[in-house]
């Protein structure tokens, strides 16, 4: 199951038994038991540290892959949220209003829905980059 973190799985199926040796039911002898979960999250978080560097930028922390850092290509393959259509001071920022563009240059694409229901302090024209400036907080 580790292998299958290293590779990707965001999703893992494990048995878990408070006494395995004390049951009959073969799910209950091939279950982990407090220690054997322990250890297996620990192993995990030791993968996902490998996997990402965690970065601070003006706007919020970001966790790149290595690739990305190796390949210092952040901002041109991230993106970033555009307006779709303009936008009044005082209105909410909607789904209808909002796309992911790259690259990188403003608000992550990332906080999409945290985004969702914000608003604006100024108009803004369709096609802007959204910056955390525009934001009454």
């Amino acid at each position: 199951m580790i292998k299958a973190i290293e590779f990707g799985a965001q999703i893992i199926e494990k048995h878990y038994s408070l006494n395995p040796e004390r049951k009959t039911f073969r799910d209950h002898q091939i279950s982990c038991t407090n220690k054997d979960i322990s250890k297996f999250f620990e192993k995990i978080k030791k993968i996902n540290k490998k996997k990402r560097y965690k970065i601070k930028t003006k706007m919020q922390d970001k966790f790149i892959s290595s690739s990305e850092k190796k390949q210092n290509n952040l901002y041109s393959f991230r993106r970033s949220l555009y307006l779709k259509k303009d936008i009044k001071k005082g209105e909410k920022i909607s789904l209808k209003k909002l796309t992911s563009l790259r690259p990188l240059e403003g608000i992550c694409a990332s906080n999409f829905f945290k985004i969702i229901g914000k608003k604006v302090n100024q108009n803004i024209k369709s096609g802007s980059v959204l910056k955390k400036s525009y934001f009454k907080d």
